[in-house]
């Protein structure tokens, strides 16, 4: 559930967005919270996050429980924010907007539980060439992607643009990876996280051929798609 960049994001959206000590930080579809743990880690400020996923914040709050730390992790939509009004200076999203029902209304929530002059950051994959339809209804089938939209660097410019002004980008464009490296990783993986004391022979085919699957296509698109991260401000 890292962003993509992982660590390098977040280290950007640090330093970018000048967050600090004295942040109020939100991360919206936080999963198990991993970018919220590494940023109270490195800062120790007030960070919240929530997930509509009960599992997910579950296994967050047993992450947190373990560390000395403030973050507050709660089931919620994004849709509807359990928040009151203008009381987070930064908000923090990896690559969750496309799986969003409704982006805009998202945003609309961001908007107003942001302060004035507050920073949302963000991480997005873009298409930079428009790929063959059979590959993206691939994906879309795969990981099951609400917003079929075909999202260029320009059509996230223009979601952001009406309520946020852009004042930081980086954009990364990456060859696709050989695909024996793509198994060798997985093989090193299950080696280590899935014993064959504690599954079935079959439960363990069938994951790690989904995962075989999932990494293989979505290396596939990396020769369509770039990926930019971005800190936009409450105008």
């Amino acid at each position: 559930n890292t962003p993509p960049g992982s660590i390098g994001t977040i280290s950007k959206w640090i330093r970018k967005g000048k967050l600090s000590k004295n942040s109020k930080l939100l991360e919206i579809a936080c999963n198990t919270g991993f970018s919220s743990r590494a940023i109270n880690n490195y800062l120790g400020c007030e960070i919240h996050g929530f997930d509509i996923s009960e599992k997910a914040i579950s296994e967050a709050r047993n992450l947190v429980n373990k560390l000395k730390n403030n973050i507050h992790f709660s089931v919620g939509d994004a849709h509807d924010m359990p928040y009151e009004n203008s009381i987070f200076t930064h908000i923090i999203a990896g690559c969750t907007f496309g799986f969003f029902d409704d982006m805009r209304k998202v945003l609309e929530e961001c908007y107003r539980v942001l302060k004035p002059g507050g920073i949302i950051c963000v991480s997005n994959f873009y298409y930079h060439r428009n790929p063959p339809d059979s590959l993206v209804f691939e994906v879309n089938k795969l990981v099951d992607i609400p917003n079929k939209n075909r999202m260029t660097l320009a059509s996230w410019d223009r979601l952001y643009g009406d309520q946020f002004s852009l004042i930081y980008r980086s954009n990364c464009i990456s060859p696709p990876d050989c695909p024996k490296e793509i198994q060798g990783c997985i093989d090193d993986f299950f080696e280590k996280e899935f014993p064959d004391s504690k599954f079935t022979s079959t439960e363990r085919d069938s994951a790690y051929n989904r995962l075989l699957q999932t990494r293989l296509l979505l290396n596939k698109v990396k020769n369509y798609h770039g990926v930019c991260v971005d800190l936009w401000k409450k105008k």
